[in-house]
């Protein structure tokens, strides 16, 4: 049995190899080259993997080794193949009552895009948020709308809506908090998570 291991420990993939009771276990990096720690107990021995692209045999604890990346991609090529995309956020922002983006965010909207058209996507989250300038009604309402035109651009742009869940809550979760009727340009967005 083999495991790739993200450094934190949270996503292990494993293949069986036939009947065999070898586990080989491979400690990764993060994206900044930050690396964690996790234990391998066999019986009562345990080894500690704390080095980027580390290895160890569970049949032979006493023997851990750093591997390069290259030999990793190479031997473990199907298992890193199987990991699932890692979760990327945006977030959009909107003129003051209004569901129309500011300019910088129709940019990112086109990045996440590109990212959606050439990743494996299967969920995208789309949740509306508002300052608190109006009344709660209207701020949920107009979360809803901002939303519902995020969500409308990425159908428009070949999104597969059975893969949009899409949520609002006016002004609630504000990033910046502000007391009522305050408007905030941050907290006057839609946030989008690609899973």
């Amino acid at each position: 049995m083999k495991y790739i291991i993200t450094s934190i420990g949270l996503v292990i993939l494993f293949l069986f190899n036939g009947c065999s009771n070898n586990v080989e276990v491979v400690l990764l990096p993060q994206d900044d080259g930050s690396v964690g720690e996790i234990v391998v107990y066999e019986d009562s021995k345990e080894v500690v993997l704390d080095k980027a692209w580390q290895k160890v045999d569970t049949n032979n604890l006493e023997k851990k080794e750093v591997l390069s990346k290259d030999v990793v991609e190479a031997e473990y090529k199907s298992l890193l193949a199987a990991m699932p995309n890692k979760v990327v956020s945006y977030r959009f922002y909107f003129k003051f009552g209004s569901a129309e983006m500011v300019g910088e965010s129709m940019t990112k909207f086109k990045k996440a895009i590109k990212l959606i058209e050439s990743n494996g996507i299967f969920e995208i989250d789309v949740i509306g948020y508002t300052d608190r300038a109006g009344d709660d009604a209207y701020n949920r309402k107009l979360s809803l709308q901002r939303a519902k035109k995020i969500a409308d651009m990425l159908i428009s742009k070949g999104v597969d809506e059975k893969i949009i869940s899409l949520k609002y809550y006016g002004e609630a979760n504000p990033i910046v908090p502000t007391a009522d009727g305050v408007p905030k340009k941050v907290n006057r967005r839609v946030e989008v998570t690609l899973k």
